[in-house]
């Protein structure tokens, strides 16, 4: 729109310019003008009925070239002096002669945009049908938002493993007592063997130390070990072997051996005391202590004199009792015994304990299991095995071309504790009326004992029935049978569990 706007004016600025500048016959023409464009007014008018739906948005377009217009006329000064020299008859005329025919390109477009509209959704209209086959064929493919599902609880292997747990619980406390007991019966004889209660007694000597040419006293002996000096010095030895009647050598080691001197409070105050597990000794030691001691205040110039003050009598002396703490460290390592059997317990396990374990671990389809003797089952297991062994039974039956049975094979009851315990196992399944009925009730497989040893044996019965004890640490022993027998064309038909503990079964189903 803008385009064609500037292209009209700039004609009719030149049409002016050549009216002035060549007056004649000419510029009649150019004033005529007018009267030739009624047809373009006419237009006009139509074009404006025409695009009265979209005159707003003509408007629009119109405002925009209106405002490109005076740039136009910057660009152009001189253009615009000349035409203003023109006669003012003739801008009536020119403004209609640019406004329609400006205004005709505009009406043309505004009216091929409504066709183009109305043309469009035509288009569209197979593309809103696909579109829509396609989300009804979308639909059935919408899923429903998944349910949350219940807790189970905890799966049966885990739940198999605590209740196993807890019936090796015992171990704990019962472990625990046993190291406590222990405890103190080694603490007890490692003392009356190896530790002695010696005799003790205490005598007190008071120093008089000497004054010397400064008028001070020799106090040096005061930072001496007072122990050692009983050994090392001759004039307090050698009185001491003296009293004792003993070599010196002899009166050393004693001393050394039993004897403690020291300053304990008072610089002046030595404290001699002496162990020893005889009696006699240690009086007749502590004795020859003093005496050695009181002799050397006497001819050392250091001392004025060391003076006996009193001394106790030989008493037995209190030896710390560590029999809490013997008692205390034998529970405790009875205590991590006990844990660590139990957990070694349950992770070497390899029993079978229910029929859904030996069935996950052996592949084979589980039967049921039997009670142990002195143990019951409820009813409810005595049933599903029934069924079981029924359900085990039915390949076995062979029948004619009537669909009449004419015939029921012979299977095999294997156990895996031996041939007796197949035997026995067969007569409990008898009893509760599982296997074997009377020669007057229908036609079914005849079940007899048989042993894994004797593959040929097993081959000519129709079916093998494996027997698994209750709780024996047979799963490898197991598991190697089923495989042998699968290599010698012999599979296993079923597996029962036998001699269960009936209250393990109730805890664990919670019945």
């Amino acid at each position: 729109m803008k385009t064609a706007e500037r292209g009209i004016s700039m004609e009719d600025r030149k049409e002016n310019v050549q009216a002035t500048a060549a007056p004649g016959p000419e510029a009649k023409i150019i004033i005529e003008e007018p009267e030739k464009k009624e047809p373009e007014a006419a237009k006009k008018e139509a074009a404006e009925k025409e695009s009265a739906s979209v005159k707003s948005e003509a408007g629009t377009e119109k405002a925009e070239a209106e405002k490109a217009e005076p740039a136009v006329e910057k660009e152009e000064p001189a253009e615009a002096e000349k035409t203003e020299s023109a006669p003012e008859k003739k801008e009536p005329a020119e403004a209609e002669k640019t406004g329609s025919e400006a205004e005709k390109p505009e009406a043309e477009a505004v009216k091929a945009e409504p066709e183009k509209a109305g043309s469009e959704p035509e288009k569209k209209e197979p593309e809103a049908e696909a579109a829509g086959t396609e989300s009804e064929k979308k639909e059935p493919e919408k899923k429903e938002p998944a349910r949350k599902k219940k807790d189970p609880g905890p799966e049966p292997a885990a739940r198999l493993k605590y209740l196993l747990t807890l019936r090796r619980a015992w171990l704990v406390p019962l472990l625990t007592i046993i190291g406590a007991i222990l405890g103190w019966a080694i603490y007890l004889a490692v003392t009356a063997l190896t530790v002695s209660v010696p005799y003790k007694q205490v005598s007190k000597l008071y120093i008089d130390f000497a004054w010397n040419d400064h008028e001070t006293t020799y106090d040096y002996y005061n930072g001496a070990t007072w122990t050692d000096l009983l050994t090392a010095h001759p004039e307090i030895l050698t009185p001491i072997a003296h009293r004792l009647q003993m070599p010196e050598e002899e009166a050393a080691a004693l001393v050394q051996r039993d004897v403690k001197a020291e300053i304990l409070s008072d610089i002046r105050l030595l404290t001699v005391t002496v162990r020893d597990g005889n009696r006699d000794t240690a009086e007749r030691l502590t004795e020859a202590v003093d005496y050695g001691l009181e002799t050397f205040g006497e001819t050392a110039k250091e001392f004025e004199k060391i003076s006996f003050l009193s001394k106790t009598v030989p008493t037995l002396e209190v030896v710390d009792d560590r029999t809490e703490n013997a008692v205390l460290l034998g529970a405790f390592l009875g205590l991590l015994l006990g844990l660590g059997i139990m957990l070694l317990k349950s992770a070497m396990e390899e029993g079978f304990y229910v029929p859904e374990e030996l069935e996950r671990a052996t592949g084979i389809p589980a039967l049921g299991m039997t009670a142990k003797e002195g143990s019951k089952l409820p009813d409810l297991f005595a049933a599903e095995r029934r069924e079981a062994i029924r359900t085990a039974c039915w390949k076995h039956l062979y029948a004619n071309e009537e669909g009449k049975i004419t015939e029921a094979g012979d299977i095999a009851l294997v156990s895996l504790d031996g041939a007796e315990h197949a035997e026995k196992v067969l007569s409990a399944l008898e009893a509760a009326g599982d296997v074997n009925p009377s020669e007057d009730a229908e036609l079914w497989p005849r079940f007899y004992p048989a042993s894994a040893a004797d593959p040929d044996d097993l081959r000519s019965f129709d079916g093998i029935f494996l027997v698994v004890p209750y709780g024996k640490q047979l799963r490898s022993r197991t598991e190697h049978q089923i495989s042998v027998l699968r290599q010698q064309e012999l599979p296993v038909d079923g597996v029962l569990l036998s001699d269960a503990d009936g209250r393990f079964i109730k805890k664990y189903y919670r019945l």
